[in-house]
């Protein structure tokens, strides 16, 4: 079984999970790292810049051979992972308006992103062939609250 690792419930809260996402443990960290803190609607316009290809995401902890953006420092442009994320704060968005709060004033007070489950994959190799490979998926919780 899996549940929030955030257990506190305040008034004004609206949350969301998203289990085992098809997309990389160490975009989805970063991603939710840029947007934590940030208020809802803001975030949403960031993660849409990033899909469009305007803004970069800053990597701070996984930077080896990752590519210097201006103003961003090291900084890549996952575009999958931003998707994924993107709808998971359209469903918190909407589990904030089902319990009456207005969106526009709500503040991501919690995300965070950790390690799913692994399962068996295969490449393609020459002549037929194929070599095993393990794939890694994400899981994703965020928590908002309504800002006074």
């Amino acid at each position: 079984m899996v549940d929030y690792s955030y257990q506190k419930k305040f008034e004004g809260t609206a949350r969301a999970y998203a289990k085992e996402l098809n997309i990389s443990p160490k975009h989805a960290v970063e991603v939710c790292r840029a947007i934590r803190g940030k208020p809802l609607e803001k975030a949403k316009e960031y993660l849409q810049d990033v899909v469009d290809g305007k803004k970069a995401v800053p990597f701070r902890r996984y930077t080896s051979q990752v590519c210097h953006k201006r103003g961003a420092g090291p900084a890549r442009y996952p575009k999958k992972a931003c998707q994924k994320i993107l709808k998971l704060l359209e469903d918190v968005s909407a589990n904030s308006v089902y319990q009456g709060f207005n969106p526009e004033n709500m503040k991501i007070i919690h995300i965070a992103s950790y390690m799913g489950r692994t399962y068996q994959a295969y490449f393609p190799r020459a002549r037929g062939s194929s070599s095993p490979k393990q794939r890694q998926t994400s899981n994703i919780e965020v928590v908002v609250k309504e800002m006074s």
